[in-house]
């Protein structure tokens, strides 16, 4: 369901520094409480109204119903694409999970594994991005990376969800079919755990969970592409923190990432731990228009 940004979050026009105000260690500013609290709220909002999409509507009586939430001991924490999230298991801030869902308007469903950071630990990177540049103006800030019309944004690019491996429904081939994910940025797999060719990009027809699964879990990347959750940032914006070229279709050996998918993937480890999100800082101050400040 879509929601206006503008008029859904409701806030309290004072962001000065406040006898209430939360402070966040990461950057030394003192965050308003309101918003961030405003920010959670709406979060669960949306959350509850399947907003997350491959997870289903978020509710304390049933929080991830098309999702089981992968605990310690899980033999997929030994696997080399979910193993460096094992770390979150049980942080609190987020969960790892396994999600089978639905495909709408047919019997078809797809499989990911993704982060589910909380509402909580989301509006905490979203507002502590916006008070880290743009001082005085958080509010409006917050309102750009939530607006769910913006696809260059957060809400409206991913709708929070953050996909470790495996396929997410999106438009394309003209309906709702299967695209392929790896450490929070799109691929296309190979036709095999050491295949040189290459696997369809949009997957269409009715491909079964557990061959997903198979394909997800062990099947190499013949492609990366260019954008980044959950922040939404592209290859070229993530520039200001390193080196990040598009490697050569077919280059890539078997579950390897490239550096790019290494930088999205510690960026949402560390932004679930310490409520510090880089990314996110990143796409706070190109959306603002003000100067990207320096990587800490």
């Amino acid at each position: 369901m879509s929601v206006s940004a503008s008029s859904a979050i409701k806030r309290s026009s004072a962001i000065a520094l406040i006898g209430s105000a939360l402070t966040i260690p990461f950057s030394g500013l003192a965050v308003s409480a309101d918003l961030v609290a405003s920010t959670t709220n709406e979060l669960q909002q949306r959350f509850a109204a399947s907003t997350r999409y491959v997870i289903g509507s978020e509710t304390s009586e049933s929080p991830h119903p098309n999702c089981s939430e992968v605990k310690a001991g899980d033999p997929l924490l030994q696997n080399e694409l979910v193993k460096p999230y094992s770390r979150l298991v049980g942080h609190g801030s987020a969960s790892i999970l396994d999600c089978n869902y639905e495909i709408p308007r047919s019997t078809r469903r797809g499989w990911v594994i993704v982060v589910a950071a909380s509402p909580r630990n989301l509006a905490e990177r979203i507002v502590g991005a916006c008070n880290e540049v743009a001082v005085g103006k958080a509010e409006a800030c917050v309102n750009k990376l939530m607006n769910t019309a913006d696809f260059t944004v957060p809400a409206g690019s991913n709708s929070f969800i953050f996909p470790i491996t495996g396929f997410v429904r999106e438009p394309c081939k003209g309906g709702e079919n299967l695209i392929g994910f790896r450490h929070g940025v799109t691929i296309q797999y190979a036709n095999g755990p050491t295949g040189k060719s290459k696997l369809p990009y949009c997957l269409t027809g009715d491909k079964k969970p557990e061959w997903q699964r198979e394909v997800g879990l062990s099947f190499g990347t013949f492609a990366v592409f260019r954008v980044g959750r959950l922040a939404a940032i592209t290859r070229a914006e993530a520039a200001v923190d390193g080196d990040f070229p598009e490697p050569g279709e077919g280059t890539l050996e078997g579950l390897q990432a490239d550096p790019f998918q290494a930088y999205v993937r510690d960026n949402e480890i560390k932004a679930v731990e310490t409520g510090y999100d880089r990314m996110m800082v990143v796409k706070a101050a190109l959306k603002m228009d003000v100067p990207v400040p320096a990587k800490r």
